[in-house]
């Protein structure tokens, strides 16, 4: 929880408990330690230094006055004052005790693929574009078999400004071990188009960093490099979904919907495409001809009155629960829920079984379903047709003249089969031919009702 650090000896040491500490702090003078970072490590050990630190709550005002490059402090209370400065490291070339790899990706095109394997793609230092978001990738490798305790400095190119948490010039301590690899990324864009120049990062060891000498040397460092920015790309990347999405023409953006793996493509990139009824129409084809919707490019319909592309929007929409509980069955001119042809089992047709009820006359006053399976499934189908639109189909009918004859109500069946004609109700006709069902009725209620020359 609390490595030892300087800071707990400095701190034993002014309480005389450290062995062989030299001196000791006035019994009066505050606690102020220029190590204070080393307990940035773990929460415990910074919760520790601030409680031991003896700075007032609330700084005094100091006097800072600008003196050339630097600056001239006057403070008027306790204060612990940090210093960070570049310097130049000797050591001539560049050690090959630890390897450095710099390059450089687009945020929004970041990736590419191999076959089926997805690798990083660079991009050229001969054209950046303007506004947009690339991040510098450095790769930091410890090939020896000892612990390398470095310093990487990097900085954003010029005429650059620095996006998501990334600061212009930094300098990261790591500790790489034995054969250990490190990353390290930061992010920029350019607001305008010109040449600007990178510098390429550096990898030093201080002195005492795993054996190092006295000095500080140079282990790493990426060569310069000169960036050219452009405001438009002078040509489109075709194998690029980012590129042809955002820059490409309607006839590129439809050539990769018809040949590439839609998989691996963000379509909601092109939806700002849809706005124009021409290329609406032609890229929800391409999608369409390969069974693909998505979501935010069918709902452009509402916007070009496209009826055919609106209700398959809608359809899309039901199946995912979206519109919310429509009821047990629904139409309209654009959405139709049909839950007897439901696939997921809004509403199944099941045999009664037994054949024969155990109770032929009424029990008591009231009708009543005696089984409990053919009640819940009665009243699921009333409950169906209830939210239909008169007037009773002819398949809706049959259903019902089932049901009927199943609960020994043999009157109200056949009244129901009178009503079963191929002409009767709005709706179109049933995607399965009710034929054999209807001719089986119609045996059945012949020979209940003693018609046996039928």
């Amino acid at each position: 929880l609390v490595p030892p650090s300087r800071l707990w000896r400095d701190l034993a040491a002014r309480a005389g408990v450290s062995a062989g500490a030299e001196g000791g702090a006035d019994a009066g003078a505050p606690f102020l330690c220029a190590h204070v970072a080393d307990a940035a490590c773990t929460f415990t050990a910074a919760m520790g230094a601030l409680a031991m630190l003896e700075l007032p709550f609330v700084p005094s005002a100091h006097d800072v006055h600008a003196v050339g490059a630097g600056a001239h402090l006057v403070t008027r209370s306790h204060a612990i004052a940090a210093l960070v400065e570049m310097a130049a490291v000797d050591g001539g070339a560049p050690s090959a005790r630890v390897l450095l790899g710099q390059s450089l990706v687009r945020d929004d095109d970041r990736w590419t693929w191999e076959g089926s394997e997805r690798v990083e793609k660079e991009v050229s230092a001969a054209e950046l574009i303007s506004r947009a978001v690339y991040t510098c990738r450095l790769v930091v490798t410890n090939p020896t078999s000892r612990t390398q305790r470095v310093a990487v400095l990097h900085q954003i190119p010029a005429g650059s400004l620095p996006v998501s948490g990334a600061i212009a010039t930094r300098t990261q301590s790591l500790e790489l071990g034995p054969f250990e690899s490190s990353t390290l990324e930061y992010s920029f864009y350019f607001p305008r188009a010109g040449s600007y120049t990178h510098h390429g990062a550096t990898v030093t060891r201080a002195p005492g960093g795993g054996g190092a000498p006295d000095a500080p040397m140079l282990l790493a460092a990426a060569e310069p490099s000169e960036l050219t920015v452009v405001d438009a790309p002078r040509t489109v990347d075709t194998a690029s979904w980012a590129v042809v999405a955002q820059s490409g023409s309607l006839d590129d953006v439809c050539s990769f919907l018809a040949e590439r793996n839609l998989e691996r493509a963000d379509l909601g990139q092109i939806a700002w495409r849809c706005r124009e009824r021409a290329a609406f129409e032609r890229i929800t084809g391409a999608l369409g001809a390969r069974h693909v919707h998505h979501d935010g490019v069918w709902a452009y319909a509402l916007l070009h009155h496209d009826a055919e592309r609106a209700r398959e929007w809608l359809a899309a929409r039901c199946e995912h629960g979206v519109l919310g509980d429509l009821g047990a069955a629904f139409s309209c001119a654009l959405v139709c829920i049909e839950p007897a042809a439901d696939e997921a089992g809004g509403f199944e047709h099941l045999e009664y079984g037994p054949l024969v009820n155990a109770r032929a006359h009424t029990l008591g006053q009231k009708r009543a379903i005696l089984n409990d399976g053919l009640a819940a499934q009665w009243r699921r189908f009333c409950e169906v047709h209830a939210h239909r639109q008169p007037p009773l189909r002819a398949r809706d009918a049959l259903s019902a003249c089932y049901y009927l004859f199943a609960m020994d109500r043999p009157d109200d069946a056949i009244a129901q089969l009178a009503r079963v004609d191929a002409g009767d109700g709005p709706s179109p006709p049933p995607p399965v031919s009710t034929a054999a069902p209807e001719a089986y009725m119609r045996a059945y209620a012949a020979v209940v009702s003693g018609d046996l020359a039928s």
